[in-house]
C-alpha cells in the first residue's frame, strides 16, 4: 500500500478511488488461491500501520475483495481473522466501525450455520 501523505483526506480519497479498486481487481484477475494468499497477506500487513488512514483504506481493500470474490475467497478467512480482530478494537472509531461492518458482511457470506463472531 502507498503510505499516507501529510494530507490524510487527500490520501483516503485517492486510495478509495484508485488503489482499493485496483488491488481488488488484481485479486479477481489472479483467480488462484496461492496468489490470493500472497496478495492477501501483503495487504493485511498494512493493518498494522501507525496511520489510521492507512488502516482504514487497507480494511476497505480487504472488505471489497471479499465482496467481489465471495465464497471462494473464504479459504483465506483463517488468515484474515487475526488482523480483523485487531481492527475491531482500533484506536480510531472509523476503523473500528468499518471492521464491525466487515464482520457482519462475513457472517452473511458464511450463512446461518456459521458465524465469524465465535472467533473473537
Amino acid at each position: 500500500m502507498i503510505e499516507s501523505t501529510k494530507n490524510s483526506k487527500q490520501y483516503r480519497s485517492f486510495a478509495e478511488d484508485y488503489l482499493v479498486p485496483t488491488i481488488t481487481q488484481l485479486a479477481v484477475n489472479l483467480d488462484d488461491e496461492k496468489q490470493w494468499k500472497s496478495l492477501n497477506y501483503a495487504v493485511q500487513q498494512h493493518t498494522r500501520s501507525n496511520d489510521s488512514s492507512v488502516r482504514y483504506v487497507t480494511l476497505k481493500t480487504m472488505m471489497m475483495t471479499y465482496q467481489r470474490l465471495g465464497e471462494p475467497y473464504l479459504v483465506l478467512l483463517p488468515e484474515t481473522i487475526p488482523f480483523l480482530s485487531e481492527l475491531m478494537s482500533d484506536s480510531n472509531a472509523e476503523v473500528e466501525k468499518l471492521a464491525n461492518q466487515f464482520v457482519k458482511f462475513l457472517d452473511s457470506l458464511l450463512g446461518e450455520e456459521k458465524s465469524i463472531s465465535s472467533y473473537f
